[in-house]
């Protein structure tokens, strides 16, 4: 076997491949390109997304109903009982914050008092 060069047989066997796809997808490109510039695209995407939030809204509203009828709680309801217990949260957390601050002053403002002296024995239990 001898070691010469191939007249382009040694060349990557996908690098056919490769440009085609490359020149496809710059022609798919340009031809997508060119249709979207079109006003008929624009109506005809417009149409498309309003069908589609329309039918979206249809849902919602289905699924609030269901939701309604067999009494389980709608992501609305969640919102609504968590912003109210963020409520309870920070009102507990002001509380707390008022009563720490309330019995810091009344112990700064208490002078320790003395314990009276113990004068009953203590190993002499009642009879």
């Amino acid at each position: 076997m001898s070691n010469k060069p191939d007249d382009g047989a040694s060349q990557d066997p996908f690098e056919a491949w490769r440009s085609f796809l490359t020149e496809a997808e710059r022609n798919i490109n340009e031809g997508l390109s060119k249709a979207m510039a079109t006003p008929q695209y624009t109506a005809a995407s417009q149409g498309v997304l309003k069908a589609l939030l329309q039918s979206q809204s249809t849902f919602q509203k289905m699924a609030k109903r269901y939701f309604e009828t067999v009494n389980l709680a709608t992501r609305e309801d969640m919102a609504a009982i968590a912003e109210r217990l963020d409520a309870i949260e920070e009102a507990l957390n002001r509380l707390e914050r008022d009563s720490a601050t309330t019995a810091k002053s009344r112990s700064a403002g208490r002078v320790t008092a003395t314990k009276p002296r113990r004068t009953r024995n203590s190993s002499i239990s009642g009879k």
